[in-house]
This record gives structure tokens, sequence and C-alpha cells, in this order.
């Protein structure tokens, strides 16, 4: 395998419901993923975008999103401003907002129009939504869209 930058979110590494204190490692030049993770722990390829997700089960690293025409990967670690926004900016507009997929770094993939929506075009939004109150400054977000 070629060598290409790496960062890893470890599981209960942020808010998001997951609580946690684990850091988060970057990896400027590695061939590869650590060996072994916590059971969620994400990765992502920073020359790809390819998003990894560790399964113990499988006691492996499995690629759970990659880019297709046009797929965007987003990362946003939120600041305060962001929590009383209540949205971030992503760097451009979903061509089919419901599949936007949103993972918060130390919790569970959220549900489009339950946690938040994509809302005036390239707002991720989650006032008045299952997130607002949740999130909280430092949360990493992980936004996959196309």
């Amino acid at each position: 395998m070629s060598t290409r930058s790496w960062i890893v979110y470890p599981a209960g590494s942020g808010g998001g419901g997951g609580g946690g204190s684990g850091s988060i490692s970057t990896y400027p030049t590695f061939s590869a993923f650590p060996v072994s993770a916590a059971n969620g722990a994400l990765g992502l390829a920073l020359d790809t975008d390819n998003l990894y997700a560790f399964s113990t089960t499988s006691n492996s690293w499995v690629m759970i999103a990659g880019p297709s025409t046009n797929y965007i990967v987003n990362v946003f670690t939120l600041t305060s401003t962001d929590i009383l926004n209540k949205y971030v900016t992503l760097t451009a507009t979903p061509v089919t907002p419901a599949t936007t997929v949103l993972s918060v770094v130390g919790g569970p993939v959220q549900v489009y129009g339950n946690d938040y929506q994509i809302i005036g075009g390239n707002q991720l939004n989650w006032s008045g939504l299952f997130l607002d109150g949740v999130l909280s400054s430092g949360d990493i977000l992980i936004v996959q869209f196309n």
C-alpha cells in the first residue's frame, strides 16, 4: 500500500452522546490504519476521502463510504458559534439533501429529518431537531454527500 495521510477518530472521542476522552490521531505518512482500534472508531483517508470504521467482529477496517462522481466529504469541528447558530455551512449544495450522511464522532450515524436537515441549499441545520442541545463545541461532524 502506498504512503498516505490518515486521521483516526477513536470511538467515544467526541460528543453527540458518545462522550469519552479518546484522542484524535493524525498520521501524515502512514501506509495503513493502526492494526486494532475500538469498535466503531472512524478513519478518514485524506488523499481519497474514503471513510472507514473499525469492526471488532472482523478485527479490520471496513470502508463505509468513498468518493464517486461529485462525492464530497466535509469534516467540521464545531465551535461555540456553530452551536449558537445551530448549523454549519457545507462546501457545496447536496444534489439530494435527504441522502446526506451525518456521523458525529463518538456517536451513531444520524437520521436525516429527525436529527438534522439541509436547508437553504448548503446549510446543515439541527435547530429544533434531536441534535439541538446534544451537540457541543469540540464535537466533530463528518458529512458525506453528492
